[in-house]
């Protein structure tokens, strides 16, 4: 959303911003 309305840059910003920065303990709490 903030990339295509506010900034209007089309270039959205994930926290975290790749895979490998993604916890496994995080991904074991969601499964």
């Amino acid at each position: 959303m903030r990339a295509a309305v506010i900034d209007k840059d089309r270039n959205p910003r994930w926290p975290p911003a790749t895979l490998s920065e993604v916890d496994s303990a995080l991904i074991a709490a969601h499964l």
